[in-house]
């Protein structure tokens, strides 16, 4: 059975889908669930609230499946949120050695993440109260 690729939602309905992928990994759901709505158009790497991506939720609760199935599928490790923080900078924060180790191998190299975000918004994000990952690990 051959699944279209080409099929185009709202956004809002683009908006539920992310919606519920996010839910679908907070809530611990099997692997076969979230590719199940990877498959139906969720974006691995799509924004779901406030610059937050699945991975974002998947780092959070420290959910390593879900995060691999979601790198394997092409979610960007480097993403930030509205306030500049990384799904690096949750795991460092809640010490999430197995997570942290997980996203490195999905990082080409070590790099700055303002530039990209600078380009996307034309602002640096908000820095006063988000410390480096390095900073977050060692606390």
């Amino acid at each position: 059975m051959m699944i279209s690729q080409d099929i185009r939602f709202t956004k809002e309905q683009q908006h539920q889908l992310q919606r519920q992928l996010a839910d679908k990994i907070t809530n611990y759901a099997s692997i076969e669930e979230i590719r199940a709505l990877l498959i139906c158009g969720a974006q691995p790497d799509g924004e779901v609230t406030r610059g937050l991506t699945p991975l974002h939720y998947a780092c959070f609760i420290n959910n390593v499946s879900a995060a691999k199935l979601l790198l394997t599928k092409g979610a960007k490790v480097d993403a930030v949120d509205e306030v500049g923080c990384s799904a690096l900078h949750l795991c460092a924060e809640h010490g999430y050695y197995r997570m942290i180790k997980l996203l490195l191998q999905y990082t080409p190299v070590v790099q700055q993440y303002e530039t990209p975000v600078m380009e996307r918004n034309g602002k640096y994000p908000s820095r006063e109260n988000i410390d480096e990952p390095l900073r977050l690990a060692i606390k």
